[in-house]
């Protein structure tokens, strides 16, 4: 079992201010270029206690349903978007990354009227430092690929496994990230797994449709331990 205390005050501490001086997080520097491209109806997949809220601010986006199942995370998150004047385009839904679960939430809450297999409900997906940490990945990611409106956009930042066996990976760091698992990384930081094919997950999510009709997937410090798979899919139309 995680240890869910000790993740939510690592969610919670992710949004308080730090001391003057301290540099930035890789991912700290990535995601916002990434989430300036949400627009339209967005799901954030995993937001946590808010962290990236203010990297959706912008007027081409009209709501935003934060798929949260840590519900001690609520109360924090919806304080981030009052803070950031988002409370009306900011809905909490208290569910995982299944299809089932969203559309429970959505339904509940009045926000659709009804839904059939097949049905596309979001411009835009948002998994930042989410996938790493869902029990089945790639069904998870096929569900959002299926629930991504045509020529909707997946906007990605992930911890992923490092590509040591490509000429900027590191079979170091690769060795250090398997030592980080069977020490228990993943009891401690919310089931995140260090050593993940995120790319390849999420390839297989759209081979059903003949793949993505754009793939601007980078690598970033594909050096180090924590390297992160950053970028947009784009759903073909």
């Amino acid at each position: 079992m995680t240890d869910l205390s000790f993740w939510i005050l690592i969610h919670t501490t992710r949004t308080a201010p730090k001391p003057p001086g301290t540099p930035p997080s890789l991912s700290a520097g990535l995601i916002p270029p990434i989430l300036s491209q949400a627009r339209g109806v967005v799901l954030e997949v995993g937001p946590g206690s808010g962290s990236q809220m203010s990297s959706l601010k912008g007027p081409q986006i009209t709501k935003i349903y934060g798929a949260e199942p840590c519900a001690d995370l609520h109360e924090k998150l919806q304080s981030q978007a009052n803070d950031h004047n988002l409370q009306d385009r900011y809905q909490i839904l208290a569910a995982g990354a299944s299809t089932d679960q969203i559309v429970k939430e959505l339904l509940r809450g009045g926000f659709i009227t009804s839904y059939k297999e097949g049905d596309t409900l979001f411009d835009t997906i948002i998994c930042v430092r989410a996938l790493c940490s869902i029990s089945n990945p790639q069904t998870a990611a096929s569900e959002l690929y299926r629930l991504l409106r045509p020529g909707g956009r997946m906007l990605i930042c992930e911890h992923v496994a490092n590509p040591w066996t490509k000429p900027k990976g590191s079979i170091v760091a690769r060795i250090v990230q398997q030592v980080y698992m069977i020490c228990g990384w993943a009891f401690f930081i919310g089931d995140c797994r260090l050593n993940q094919d995120t790319a390849r997950i999420l390839l297989k999510a759209a081979e059903e449709d003949g793949g993505w009709a754009e793939n601007n997937l980078e690598m970033a410090a594909s050096f180090s331990t924590f390297p992160y798979l950053h970028g947009v899919l784009v759903k073909g139309s």
